[in-house]
């Protein structure tokens, strides 16, 4: 008896500087029986594009580093099995002058107000690489582009 898949060709991609074998398969789809060509980089398929069921996703949980410890185990236990995401190094020249609040989450970022040629804008310099440019003026606060940001306050250091 032949098989169901039957393997049609095969072709080389060059993607993050490895080889990825991709093939093209014909098989019977698993659930809705129809007959399915469909490329794929693993394994062979059991369903086709329409059948097959979603991919599950890793779900990563941010844990404050500096929170109290609890005494109950359980609690504990559950605590080490989520990931720990710690605020980014700042680099060794900058100086802040400035503190962003957000307030939503209360996550604090030292910034550095850079004076920008109008009396009363400057830039703000977070001091991480390829962040957002962010302006600050005295009188519509502080704001990306054209669109205000109102849930960031800055407080001098």
């Amino acid at each position: 008896m032949r098989s169901k898949y039957v393997h049609v060709r095969a072709y080389t991609v060059r993607a993050h500087n490895r080889l990825i074998r991709t093939r093209t398969y014909k098989f019977i789809c698993k659930q809705c029986k129809q007959a399915t060509t469909r490329e794929t980089f693993g394994g062979r398929p059991l369903y086709c594009d329409v059948c097959r069921p979603p991919k599950k996703r890793p779900s990563i949980t941010i844990v404050d580093s500096t929170a109290s410890k609890t005494s109950n185990p359980s609690q504990t236990d559950n605590n080490l099995h989520k990931q720990i995401i710690e605020p980014p190094e700042i680099p060794i020249g900058f100086e802040a002058t400035h503190y962003m609040i957000n307030r939503d989450n209360q996550q604090i970022i030292p910034v550095r107000l850079i004076p920008k040629g109008k009396k009363g804008r400057f830039l703000v310099e977070t001091g991480q690489p390829g962040k957002v440019k962010l302006e600050y003026e005295e009188k519509r606060g502080l704001f990306a582009g054209n669109s205000s940001i109102i849930n960031c306050t800055l407080e001098p250091i």
